[in-house]
């Protein structure tokens, strides 16, 4: 079983995530969406976790469990205090499109500068700041193209370009092959 606290939105479309949970219940897994956790403890050798849902207090117990707590730019003992960096309000490092910082000649790039935390994106962060050192400089975080994700599931889920909900968000048609 998975319990999710809060019925946070997903990025996904609707019928990709439909499938993402189809797949994990024929695996044995319930997701509980919308829930409470109250509290968790360690009884016999097992964790049980006791969960509000809709005003009634449950339990679930298992050999083990995984808490999902969110990502966030990890950017404490860096000793940033002892520069001119400035954070953003959620503790990423402040960066323009170009990815520099508030401090001439210094850039941040990956999970630190905040933003969507994949690989790729790092790997593309790399790119601006090699363009603008060695090229000619008109990559940007606000021109970088398609760059592709994946969450590794079983199976894998992968994307490259728009989900279908993002390209009718941004008025383009929609192309099913």
């Amino acid at each position: 079983m998975i319990v999710i606290p809060m019925n946070k939105k997903h990025c996904e479309d609707d019928d990709v995530a439909a499938m993402v949970k189809e797949n994990l219940a024929k695996l044995g897994v319930e997701i509980k969406m919308s829930v409470a956790i109250k509290k968790v403890t360690d009884e016999a050798g097992q964790a049980v976790v006791r969960y509000e849902e809709q005003g009634n207090e449950q339990g679930v117990s298992a050999d083990k469990i995984l808490v999902a707590a969110g990502r966030h730019p990890v950017t404490e003992n860096l000793g940033l205090e002892n520069t001119d960096i400035q954070l953003t309000d959620q503790g990423a490092i402040k960066v323009d499109p170009h990815l520099h910082t508030t401090v001439s000649n210094v850039w941040a790039i990956g999970d630190v500068k905040g933003g969507p935390q994949f690989t790729y994106i790092s790997l593309d962060d790399f790119r601006i700041i090699k363009d603008e050192l060695f090229g000619d400089g008109t990559r940007q975080t606000t021109n970088r193209g398609v760059v592709p994700t994946s969450v590794f599931i079983e199976p894998p889920l992968s994307q490259v370009g728009l989900t279908e909900k993002q390209a009718q968000a941004a008025g383009k048609a929609s192309m099913i092959y």
